[in-house]
């Protein structure tokens, strides 16, 4: 039940961030009156008949003209320059940026954009590190010892030389990031997929299913794969983990989701400069991420105990530990 909580509660976060998020996560209406502003702090939108907007700290309405005051200033405009209507009144429950976005709107439309990245690495992760595993693992000989060999080589290799290449390429982008984190990311997968598909070839079910005539495919697919499924659901979820942190890591430095994108690590990286004077900009990303890792956690926790093996006619029988 927590697994799905987590699971539904990061999905909501991204997926419904046009819905809930309270303003455009990009609307730049008054940088002078609206950047940083705390966290509950609220302005007033007043729009001109020319179609024109400015932001106020406050108004007050009078029979021929409204007073307004916008910084350290009072001032007043007549009536008949505005437009019909009230002023908006615009609530900011997390502050707002230096531009004067609103941040809670920021935050939410980057989990909609670090869940994007995340899905499309862990699928690539996950199809290549499982494919890889589960075929050199049962297959063995030389292809298992290339395949470890060339996951040797993968790891000696730092990844963020791997991004500024592909940035000085291409240029940094989030489908980008998700693409190099897949491809990069499958090596663990691999690993422990191999690992548990040794264990289980010479098993007493995959020695059946053989001398009943199933073929390499089918006793990976049918015998193997299902065996090996809870340590591959962790592997999957921790990657998940990994990607979120290492999508931000990227925005922060300049090599991920690029501005005026709403990114996590792009978040705090614009607000490093004034981490004193306005502390809620890097703070609120920052928490978004620790609740976001705590959460995928939190999802991987229940697939650790270990499960019994499932047996070609549908039974089940008490794992063995390799020797």
């Amino acid at each position: 039940m927590r697994r799905l909580a987590a699971a539904a509660l990061l999905a909501a976060a991204g997926i419904l961030a046009p819905l809930v998020a309270p303003h455009d996560p990009d609307e730049i209406v008054d940088v002078m009156a609206a950047r940083d502003l705390r966290p509950g702090s609220e302005i007033h939108v007043i729009a001109r008949r020319d179609g024109t907007r400015f932001a106020a700290r406050s108004v007050e309405v009078t029979d021929d003209a409204l007073v307004y005051e916008r910084g350290d200033r009072r001032e007043t405009i007549d009536r008949r320059d505005l437009a019909p209507g009230e002023p908006e009144r615009r609530r900011f429950l997390l502050g707002t940026d230096g531009y004067g976005r609103d941040l809670l709107s920021r935050i939410l439309y980057g989990a909609r954009l670090s869940i994007g990245v995340t899905i499309l690495a862990v699928s690539l992760g996950l199809l290549i590190g499982v494919a890889a595993g589960a075929f050199t693992g049962y297959v063995g000989g030389a292809l298992d010892v290339g395949l470890m060999r060339l996951v040797d080589a993968l790891h000696a290799i730092p990844r963020i030389f791997l991004f500024l290449l592909v940035a000085a390429l291409f240029g940094p982008s989030a489908l980008l990031v998700g693409i190099v984190l897949g491809v990069t990311g499958w090596i663990g997968i691999a690993r422990i997929t191999r690992s548990h598909v040794l264990s289980l070839r010479e098993s007493g079910f995959t020695a059946a299913a053989r001398a009943l005539g199933a073929g390499r495919k089918r006793i990976i697919l049918n015998h193997l794969l299902p065996n090996c499924a809870a340590p591959i659901a962790v592997a999957t979820v921790l990657l998940a983990a990994d990607t979120i942190l290492t999508e931000s890591s990227l925005s922060f430095i300049g090599l991920g989701v690029q501005p005026p994108a709403a990114s996590w690590g792009s978040l705090i990286a614009a607000g490093r400069d004034s981490v004193l004077s306005a502390w809620w900009v890097v703070l609120f990303p920052g928490l978004a991420i620790v609740i976001s890792v705590l959460l995928l956690h939190l999802m991987a926790k229940p697939f650790r105990a270990p499960l019994p093996f499932q047996t070609g006619d549908g039974s089940k029988a008490v794992p063995r530990q390799p020797s």
